[in-house]
């Protein structure tokens, strides 16, 4: 897939945005909506929202953005091996608050028919405000759409990764 050139900072679009250049007005929406989720105003710190979004990359077995935001929860946080830990699911190393957060995006991934008002206890036990439960609810449901977008048309990664990275691999977080 051809890079487009935007003016951004990096001076390249995505693939994953790349892959809605034939329809321009989603392309717009795309990136409105990832910035507002991922960049906006919000009491999640910059880190939070990226353990989040490789939690559900990774249960969702999105290569992509697994490896994306594993690199950009290592630029926000870092920690080298936050990433890690979170693809492994040992979410009991990451403290209360994130560790609710992050079982939170797995239950609600993994089967959102089952997922109801209690699955919001462990989050508020950790302390989490009414707000800051929904913006770890937006950021898991923009996630699991983008999920989907590169899955399924097969974005690859951008030829800038190393081939050892680009290389796919499945992700069994919490899985036996």
């Amino acid at each position: 897939m051809a890079w487009i050139e935007t003016g951004e900072e990096r001076g390249n679009l995505a693939h994953i945005l790349a892959s809605h250049s034939a329809n321009q007005p989603v392309l717009r929406g795309h990136l409105a909506l990832y910035r507002a989720i991922m960049f906006g105003e919000s009491p999640l710190s910059r880190s939070e929202r990226e353990a989040v979004a490789v939690a559900v990359s990774a249960v969702n077995n999105c290569h992509y953005c697994t490896v994306h935001h594993g690199d950009a929860l290592r630029e926000a946080s870092g920690d080298p091996s936050l990433a890690q830990t979170v693809i492994e699911g040992r979410f009991e190393a990451l403290g209360a608050r994130l560790a609710a957060m992050c079982r939170y995006a797995v239950a609600l991934s993994r089967d959102p028919r089952h997922t109801d008002e209690s699955m919001l206890t462990p989050m508020r036990e950790a302390g989490l405000s009414p707000r800051e439960i929904i913006d770890v609810n937006q950021v898991v449901a923009y996630y699991n759409y983008v999920n989907r977008v590169a899955q399924g048309l097969g974005v690859e990664l951008e030829p800038t990764w190393p081939d050892d990275v680009r290389t796919a691999r499945d992700y069994h977080l919490g899985q036996p």
